[in-house]
């Protein structure tokens, strides 16, 4: 997994990849991470582990779609 930076190397602010999640989740299905109700916590800890916005995204939809009985 790559490590999300900022332009000058710094990791971003805990916002703006939060902000980039949201995004990424809003590009792909029209939601965000408050309206399936994901807790700051959880996204703060996939940063810390290094998780891209995209990477947190894939496991949220296979997470949801074990929890619902959906398809991938």
């Amino acid at each position: 997994m790559q490590k999300i930076i900022g332009q000058d190397h710094d990791p971003l602010p805990f916002i703006d990849y939060w902000d980039a999640v949201d995004s990424a989740m809003l590009e792909v299905a029209g939601i965000d991470t408050n309206d399936i109700g994901i807790e700051p916590d959880l996204i703060a800890d996939a940063q810390e582990a290094g998780v891209t916005p995209a990477e947190f995204l894939r496991w949220i939809g296979i997470t949801q779609t074990v929890r619902t009985g959906g398809s991938v």
